[in-house]
């Protein structure tokens, strides 16, 4: 589990679990602005209430980005511990596309 890989994750109290995202980015057009960068700050858990879930740091797994060019790629995870079964969605920068997420 994510919480065995370190101790430095935090670990989910009585009835809550870790949500895991994997991101994968494609730079299709930088419009000439050569890299870019990626990270993980434009995305958000967001819970039915509107509410946000504040994304946890994770070690153990490869959770950064890095910056890309023209045709590049990059992935990385994003974290967060909510309730067990709670529904979210993923939110990318406030809102402009949003994501279902399937367990």
């Amino acid at each position: 589990t994510l919480s065995a890989s370190s101790s430095w994750n935090d670990k989910p109290g009585d009835g809550e679990e870790w949500v895991l995202v994997k991101i994968r980015v494609k730079a299709t057009n930088t419009k000439g602005s050569g890299a870019i960068g990626v990270n993980r700050r434009p995305f958000d858990f967001v819970r039915e209430t509107g509410e946000i879930c504040l994304q946890k740091s994770m070690i153990g797994l490869d959770s950064e980005f890095s910056s890309i060019y023209e045709g590049g790629t990059t992935e990385g995870y994003i974290g967060c511990i909510v309730r067990a079964g709670e529904p979210l969605l993923l939110s990318y920068q406030d809102g402009r596309l949003w994501f279902s997420l399937e367990r």
